[in-house]
């Protein structure tokens, strides 16, 4: 892990207490936000759910073999059926509509979170090869963005050249259409030019409030 990497880690962990006690909103109720998933992700997420069904405990007590199997078939279908779920033509399963059955709504957290699927892991703040990416849907994000990346340009100044500082908002719509708006900008203009970032976050805050 490179040392960019690591301060990102370390920001996401900063973040933990925020998104438990002062967070209004949750990544994890898919209302205006979506989540890719490949089909192991999708069967992590509804193994359990599965397993506790009557309808599981019923045709194990009858001897099926690989009932599992069929019952998650099933159950993408109902997913599919209740528009909770997608399938795009790459075979990635879309959740769209919905909460997570993972999260636990009394304590806000997540009850796999160490094998959490990969998206949900880069988000709010991810790196690849030519951006660091900042997911705009997030409300620390939006709260935090410039001291996240002054932390990140004191103590990744010469990583962080290679990279963009890239703001994003990827929200749902309605009939499967996406909105992106994205903010491209030099690991120094955040600083120099910080109302302009400030106006920006602001417009697509007002566009998320306008699909709400």
């Amino acid at each position: 892990m490179s040392s960019l990497e690591e301060s990102i880690e370390n920001i996401k962990i900063s973040m933990s207490k925020y998104c438990l006690e002062q967070c209004i909103n949750t990544c994890c109720e898919f209302t205006l936000n979506e989540l890719d998933l490949s089909k192991d992700e999708l069967r992590l997420l509804y193994e359990d759910k599965i397993k506790e069904s009557r309808l599981y405990r019923i045709s194990a007590w009858l001897g099926f073999k690989n009932n599992f199997d069929t019952l998650f078939e099933i159950k993408i279908s109902s997913l599919i059926k209740n528009k909770i779920l997608k399938k795009r033509q790459d075979g990635i399963y879309v959740l769209k509509n919905g909460v997570c059955p993972r999260y636990e709504a009394e304590t806000k957290e997540c009850t796999i979170y160490p094998s959490r699927p990969f998206n949900c892991k880069k988000f709010p703040i991810s790196l690849d090869d030519s951006n660091v990416n900042f997911s705009v849907f997030c409300q620390y994000v939006r709260e935090n963005h410039e001291s996240i990346v002054k932390v990140l340009i004191k103590n990744n100044r010469d990583e962080l050249i290679k990279h963009k500082i890239h703001f994003i908002m990827n929200t749902g719509l309605e009939y499967g259409e996406r909105c992106y708006s994205s903010i491209e900008l030099g690991r120094y203009d955040i600083i120099k030019k910080p109302h302009i970032v400030k106006q920006k976050v602001k417009e697509m805050q007002q566009k998320l409030d306008k699909i709400r």
